[in-house]
C-alpha cells in the first residue's frame, strides 16, 4: 500500500489520477444521459409530422426536464407536440411541459437533444422559465 501512495504522489501518478477521474465522472455523470438518449433515438424513425404538426429537417430525439442527468422526467412527447411549423418556441416551466417536478427545487431546466438537417445529437439546455426557441 505504501508503493501506491509513493506513485500516487510522482508526476505520472497525479496525470493517471486525473484521467482516472475524468473516466470515473463520465461514466457516472454523463453515460445514464448517453444511454437513455441512444435507447430513444435508435428505437424510433425520425418522424416527419407528429400530430399534424410539420416537423420538416427538424427532430426532437429527447427532452428532459429536471435538475440533471438521473433527475430529468421525460418530456420529449409533450415537447415535440408544441412544435408548429418547424420551430419549438416554449417558455420553460411546468404550466407549459404539463409537469412539475422537485416542486420548489431551485436549478431546474429543459434539456433537448435534437436534429436538424443533416445535424444530428445537437444539444440545446434552458433554464426554468426562460425562452427556448429552436432550431
Amino acid at each position: 500500500m505504501q508503493s501506491l501512495w509513493e506513485f500516487s504522489q510522482t508526476p505520472s501518478g497525479t496525470v493517471i489520477f486525473i484521467l482516472a477521474s475524468v473516466i470515473w465522472l463520465t461514466l457516472v455523470v454523463v453515460w445514464p444521459e448517453l444511454k437513455s438518449w441512444w435507447k430513444s433515438s435508435s428505437l424510433q424513425e425520425k418522424p416527419q409530422k407528429i400530430d399534424g404538426h410539420s416537423l420538416g429537417d427538424f427532430n426532437i430525439d429527447y427532452a428532459g426536464y429536471g435538475l440533471g442527468p438521473s433527475q430529468y422526467h421525460n418530456v420529449t412527447d409533450r415537447v415535440k407536440s408544441l412544435v408548429k411549423d418547424g420551430k419549438l418556441q416554449v417558455v420553460v416551466g411546468p404550466e407549459d411541459l404539463e409537469c412539475e417536478v422537485y416542486s420548489g427545487k431551485p436549478g431546474k431546466h429543459l434539456l433537448v437533444i435534437y436534429s436538424h438537417g443533416e445535424n444530428e445529437g445537437l444539444c440545446k439546455k434552458t433554464d426554468v422559465y426562460q425562452r427556448m426557441i429552436l432550431p
